[in-house]
């Protein structure tokens, strides 16, 4: 009889590949579970090995979170490229001054403070939250064994420290400014550059500006219809980079009037190509890669001019702020992101609607002062 919690991968009759995870329940019938992904697949199936365990890995009386991180976590490495393994490993050893504490015990506060430990040390705002995701992982493997009842991990928050320029440390809440942003434009890479001024000026996502072809761009509007997921490994059948596939919601199935001079940007980029080409490209002038966008590009320009704390994700936030300061309807920035609803819009960008406030209350005060009867109310 097989050890129990082995993965099988399954080919769906749509050509979809899927992974299934088979046990044994203490009453030995035979069980499986099928999963999208398979590092869900091995992280079920260090949860199902351990609940079918012998006495060896048995939970102690007070479970830890070392102990979770050894016997939960780490077996989720075990088909892991090495390099991935050994970065995971590197990350949850910051992790050391929570690993005798009872899990159960451990508040929100405590990892928030863990995190400004670390930051405090000199490590970045990336490398802390590369840190934090290794270790809810832990936790939701701690969850799923039932030792935890939330995931306070993923409750948490790791404050970004903003360096800008010549101003030192500014407000975390803070908008990228416009000035800093032509400083990092003008640090990065030529090949970078255009990309970077069309995801400021347009508010569409990493993912999608990587899955642009030419035939998207038809002079005036630009169509968002696919985006392209996150990839540092190319495809062996494709020879392409990270998947193409839908957009976020099917709000982000939209059409875009873009300003002038991203218009010329985009007529530049399609002129003499194909319409199946990719309307931006790497640095070799093959697909680009959203992630090294990111890190080949983006980081090290904000490195170069001394700006830190910024991602790439905030020229989304860019544009959203450009748009609600100018007074541009909400449903039509939600729309124009290609946010499910306009609630989301409200939602992560309250801050920038405060400064309505007096606007609303100067509009109500110039109607009471425009009554004829202002006297009956003094």
């Amino acid at each position: 009889m097989p050890a129990s919690g082995w993965i099988e991968p399954v080919t769906l009759r749509s050509g979809k590949r899927r992974w299934r995870v088979h046990w044994y329940d203490p009453g030995r019938r035979h069980r499986s579970r099928t999963f999208d992904k398979r590092a869900e697949a091995e992280r079920f199936q260090a949860y199902v090995r351990l609940r079918t365990s012998g006495p060896e890995i048995a939970p102690p009386p007070e479970v830890t979170v070392g102990w979770v991180i050894e016997h939960l976590w780490k077996p989720t490495l075990k088909h892991r490229a090495p390099a991935t393994r050994d970065k995971n490993e590197a990350l949850i050893k910051h992790t050391a001054p929570l690993w005798r504490k009872p899990i159960r015990s451990v508040t929100i506060a405590e990892v928030e403070v863990l995190w400004d430990q670390l930051l405090d040390r000199g490590l970045s705002y990336h490398t802390v939250s590369g840190v934090k995701s290794q270790l809810k992982l832990a936790f939701d493997q701690a969850m799923k064994a039932e030792y935890v009842d939330r995931n306070v991990v993923a409750a948490s928050k790791v404050e970004r420290p903003r360096v800008s320029g010549e101003d030192g440390r500014v407000d975390p809440d803070e908008v990228l400014p416009p000035s800093e942003f032509a400083r990092i434009v003008k640090a990065a890479p030529e090949w970078s550059k255009e990309a970077f001024v069309v995801l400021a000026f347009t508010g569409i996502r990493q993912g999608e500006l990587a899955a642009l072809r030419v035939k998207d761009w038809n002079g005036t509007h630009l169509s968002i219809r696919h985006s392209r997921s996150r990839a540092t490994k190319r495809n062996s059948n494709t020879g392409e980079y990270g998947e193409l596939g839908p957009a976020k919601t099917n709000a982000s199935i939209r059409v875009l009037e873009v300003p002038p001079q991203v218009a010329e940007i985009l007529n530049r980029r399609a002129r003499g190509k194909r319409d199946d080409d990719w309307l931006f490209t790497g640095p070799r002038g093959g697909q680009l890669d959203p992630d090294h966008l990111r890190t080949r590009a983006w980081n090290k320009a904000c490195a170069e001019v001394g700006v830190e704390g910024y991602t790439i994700h905030d020229l989304r936030d860019f544009a959203a702020s450009i748009m609600i300061r100018k007074h541009v309807p909400p449903a039509t920035i939600s729309r124009f992101l290609g946010h499910a609803h306009v609630g989301v819009l409200y939602q992560r960008y309250a801050k920038f609607f405060r400064e309505d406030d007096a606007l609303a209350a100067n509009a109500l005060g110039d109607a009471f002062r425009s009554l004829d009867a202002t006297d009956a109310f003094a």
